[in-house]
């Protein structure tokens, strides 16, 4: 039977709604089960494979490619039709219908259609949307199926997530698979330190529940800044299932107009005071969390907002024990997902880093014990770097003789160090500008650098930024302006403002940075909205931080004619733009 509750229980929070995370694949029924019809509806404008654009549009022509599996995580294609061998054919027993909007639906029975033995579970399904040509897909895309035990899903909160204040309510919607008790509790977190569990609601003999959860306090607790869970339990005689719900509790964070002249990411003010600054548009509340601090969510740690800029910052005052060493640290944003600085002068990578040589990055400190994952880096005191050439002249834009230098491969070793030696050769050829391919933080260590992630810092599989410049003033010696590839059209998924405006694995379509489809035909990775003012806002001091910091001369601006809003799929036309050249250097004036 269906029981709709008319009344609520005491609990404690608001909550904004977050975007659904949308699914490429999906069911007509909420447990599909692998003995009975099921009809797989898929959306193919999620789908992120590049060649999945050649599906788009299409009245026809679309196939199911696929295939059942026996395990959880295993190979989901493990049983399929025997006359599903030619992918580069129509296959007319996976022939989609059209829904409109490129949405596309087929009904099968998977144990009839796969010919699954009656003795095997079909724990998932994998499968590819294609063109009858093959020529156009989807990524692998899978589908979880449910046995006849007892499931539940949550319907609302999406994502099973809400993002909560105090004394207001939230709905609650679930559906189960058998009629069952329903059960919802809260652990919480007393003053100390023990977890006390509370029952918000009890419910008996339903299929389904939509029900009301009003937010107060228990037992004057303060929960203001919290996380917590509500756990949600369904019986039946001889089953039990549970799911749980995550309810982040809004702090009460202080709207603070930032100081002047305070840059994005981390400013010294002197050898212990520092202001950390980052740029969050549409976020609620950032904690700032490192070693000084023992990564804790605290009002001391809670960064204050200017509504103006929608900058967060916060002042810290370093204790003697942390000044001039090297601190990692990372942003916690609404309280669900952690990020670097997107304007970090230097990352580490738990996954990558360990392979750096100490040849070429000597001293390399590794991520705290057992963490996983990017984390920016900040140290106090550091020793400015001497600059021995103060009075070079850059060389006319007209006047350039330019040498296009990979650093990965342009020495046996790959790093500045090696580079630097081989300045002799390079003023012989009688070059007068070397222009580096990237050398920001990219994906991984071996790259040509246009995967960008970190754009303020040097990537370590180089050497170290005291390298870096100290190849820029030995060409500087020797007459030759450096100028830098820099890659601002598009960012890898590592970068943070990626991270931050995501909709499952697209892009938001409210991404205050970047474009859920780039606007050009060349894009690669994620397309910058260069009409956005807070793109601009980083463009404008990535290009300032390099000019300053490292005394470069130029950019070389990588696919500069997608830095517009101005949609062009017509690859001629676009060439032909007034744009002017694919890749265009800039000098510095």
């Amino acid at each position: 039977m269906n029981y709709k509750n008319k009344y609520g229980f005491l609990f404690l929070l608001i909550i904004w709604s977050v975007n659904t995370i949308a699914q490429v694949v999906a069911t007509k029924e909420t447990f599909p089960n692998g003995d009975a019809e099921i009809t797989i509806i898929v959306d193919l404008k999620l789908a992120t494979d590049g060649r999945a654009s050649g599906l788009l549009g299409k009245t026809s022509d679309i196939y199911l490619w696929s295939g059942a599996g026996d395990e959880a995580t295993g190979n989901a294609f493990k049983y399929t039709s025997a006359d599903q061998i030619n992918f580069n054919a129509p296959y007319e027993p996976g022939k989609m219908t059209s829904l409109g909007n490129d949405k596309w639906s087929i009904s099968i029975n998977p144990r009839k259609y796969y010919k699954v033995p009656d003795n095997v579970t079909i724990k998932r399904l994998g499968m590819v949307i294609k063109n009858g040509s093959g020529n156009a897909q989807t990524e692998d895309l899978f589908l979880e199926l449910f046995d006849g035990s007892l499931n539940m899903k949550i319907l609302k909160p999406d994502n099973y997530f809400y993002l909560a204040k105090e004394k207001e309510s939230f709905d609650l919607k679930l559906i189960v698979s058998k009629t069952a008790n329903i059960t919802i509790q809260t652990g919480v977190t007393m003053p100390d330190y023990t977890i006390r569990n509370y029952t918000l609601g009890e419910f008996n003999n339903v299929d389904s529940l939509d029900t009301k959860i009003i937010l107060a306090k228990i037992n004057d607790t303060r929960i203001t800044g919290m996380t917590l869970y509500v756990k949600i339990i369904a019986r039946t005689a001889t089953e039990m299932k549970e799911e749980t719900i995550q309810l982040v509790i809004y702090p009460n964070i202080e709207i603070a107009k930032i100081p002047a002249n305070i840059r994005l990411g981390v400013n010294y003010i002197n050898e212990s005071e520092i202001i950390f600054s980052f740029l969050a548009p549409q976020k609620k509340f950032i904690y700032l969390l490192s070693e000084f601090n023992n990564f804790t969510k605290s009002d001391e740690s809670l960064m204050k907002k200017d509504l103006d800029s929608n900058i967060f910052w916060l002042k810290v005052n370093l204790e003697n024990a942390f000044q001039g060493h090297e601190l990692i640290y990372q942003f916690l944003v609404d309280g669900t997902l952690v990020v670097p600085d997107p304007f970090a002068e230097k990352i580490l990578d738990s996954n990558f880093d360990k392979f750096i040589p100490t040849s070429t990055y000597p001293n390399l400190r590794s991520v705290i014990q057992n963490s996983q994952g990017i984390f920016s880096t900040f140290q106090t005191n550091q020793k400015p770097f001497e600059w021995k050439t103060t009075n070079f002249t850059r060389p006319k834009s007209e006047q350039l003789i330019v040498y296009e230098l990979l650093i990965r491969d342009f020495t046996a070793e790959g790093t500045f160090k090696a580079a630097q030696e081989k300045i002799p050769y390079l003023k012989n050829l009688g070059i007068n500008a070397i222009e580096l391919m990237p050398v920001s933080e990219f994906t991984a260590n071996d790259s040509w650098g246009y995967n960008p992630t970190f754009y303020q810092a040097v990537d370590k599989a180089y050497g170290t930024k005291d390298d870096l410049k100290n190849l820029i003033d030995e060409c500087h010696k020797n007459g030759m302006a450096v100028i830098i590839d820099m890659v601002l059209n598009q960012a890898d998924e590592a970068f943070p403002y990626v991270q931050m405006y995501k909709d499952g694995t697209n892009i938001a379509k409210d991404s205050p940075f970047f474009n859920v489809t780039a606007t050009h035909p060349f894009n690669v990775f994620r397309d910058f909205n260069h009409e956005s003012i807070y793109t601009q806002s980083l463009v404008d001091q990535v290009n300032k931080y390099w000019l300053e910091e490292f005394k470069i001369d130029g950019f070389r601006f990588d696919l500069s004619k997608g830095f517009t809003q101005t949609k062009n799929t017509d690859v001629e036309k676009w060439s032909a733009s007034k744009l002017g050249l694919r890749a265009c250097h800039t000098i510095s004036r």
